[in-house]
């Protein structure tokens, strides 16, 4: 378990690392709370990958996020996005889109039901949604 400020991540390893290894994080719908995500993974990085291979740099090359990150850049945004009003928040995603954050491991996201639909439709085929996703 990594306690990442109000939130909660249960995060699990599987295989034995070596200096080579590719560490891939997988994220399940995020909700517009990357700040809680990296911070929880930062922490992972510093307390259990070091300890697991001490040779190897103890970092996540990168981070799936599956569905629903819930991508508002602006407060325009929410007549796009699909959710009962009570979770109609902005999230973190409108730091990282302006630049003011860089996400600080490589993300592919994966559109889910829960997005700001008329930004992602300008990204027809895919793209950068915001430096480093």
């Amino acid at each position: 378990n990594c306690k990442s400020g109000d939130h909660v991540h249960y995060i699990e390893s599987s295989g034995s690392p070596t200096s080579t290894s590719f560490t891939v994080a997988v994220q399940g719908c995020s909700h517009g709370e990357l700040d809680s995500i990296y911070e929880a993974l930062k922490t992972y990085e510093s307390q259990e990958l070091q300890a697991e291979n001490p040779e190897r740099s103890g970092k996540i090359d990168i981070l799936i996020c599956c569905g629903d990150v819930q991508t508002l850049r602006n407060t325009a945004d929410f007549h796009a996005l699909n959710v009962p009003p009570k979770y109609k928040t902005m999230g973190d995603f409108h730091a990282y889109y302006s630049g003011r954050k860089v996400a600080p491991i490589l993300t592919i996201m994966i559109g889910g039901n829960h997005e700001s639909s008329n930004y992602l439709q300008e990204l027809y085929y895919g793209g950068w949604v915001a430096p480093n996703i």
